[in-house]
């Protein structure tokens, strides 16, 4: 049995692509992206399911389609919304954030589902495994928030906007690290 410390979080399957069983990834590493890497483990009612990897395209440099065997249908696809993606630790060494690709998210304007406009993104820190997404807001203040899988609702690179799913309060108690 696969246990915790013998994969890496690399990111989360936000929803279907299309009717034939591909699926939107949204990743913080791109380690997948070798010839050693024929399957991801989906972390299902607490337990790791290797899937094995059909093809792949990148949409940008933190999205990808990706559509793994056996998932051909629109129907089966969704119910795997929401679901998190691992690889295997040794594919990575120990830094799951080695590969991490999202410094193209600066510039991106920055929402929140309840309470529409943060700010502008400005800055992010991979320096540590939590990734830091520092927005500057409509009055100048820097807020920091959490670059979590679990808390984003939806990257639109089209129109160059991240749109989270924040807990209540977070920004306004200065939990999300609002710096005067």
């Amino acid at each position: 049995m696969i246990e915790e410390n013998d994969v890496l979080k690399i990111g989360r399957l936000t929803k279907t692509h299309g009717v034939g069983g591909e699926m939107i990834f949204i990743f913080t590493s791109d380690i997948f992206d070798t010839d050693e890497c024929q399957f991801l483990f989906l972390k299902l009612d607490g337990i790791f399911v290797p899937f094995f990897i059909e093809e792949y395209r990148f949409r940008s440099d933190y999205s990808a389609i990706i559509k793994f065997e056996g998932i051909d249908d629109v129907e089966t696809a969704a119910r795997y919304k929401g679901t998190e993606v691992y690889c295997d630790r040794q594919l990575g060494g120990t830094e799951a954030g080695s590969h991490v690709h999202v410094d193209g998210l600066i510039g991106y304007e920055v929402y929140d589902t309840r309470q529409g406009l943060v700010g502008k993104a400005t800055a992010i820190d991979t320096q540590t495994e939590n990734i830091l997404l520092f927005i500057e807001d409509n009055n100048g203040n820097e807020v920091i928030i959490p670059l979590h899988d679990d808390l984003i609702d939806q990257i639109d690179d089209a129109r160059h906007t991240i749109t989270f799913n924040l807990p209540d309060g977070i920004i306004d108690t200065g939990m999300a690290g609002t710096v005067d």
